[in-house]
């Protein structure tokens, strides 16, 4: 691997653990809205696939 690419892995890894840390931050000010386990962890899945979409959409309109 050249120095680049070790660059962009860290990178990669850095911004996917960040991205964790803030998703999880705004489920927790949200957790209120569900009053059961399941119900939130189906939310969070819901929020997370939509988000996941979008940016796929982002990529496909920018290819």
């Amino acid at each position: 691997m050249t120095t680049f690419q070790d660059q962009v892995a860290v990178e990669a890894t850095t911004a996917q653990a960040a991205w964790g840390r803030v998703f999880r931050a705004a489920m927790d000010a949200i957790a209120g809205c569900f009053a059961r386990r399941e119900t939130r962890a189906t939310a969070a899945e819901m929020i997370n696939w939509l988000l996941t979409e979008v940016e796929h959409a982002e990529l496909l309109d920018a290819g």
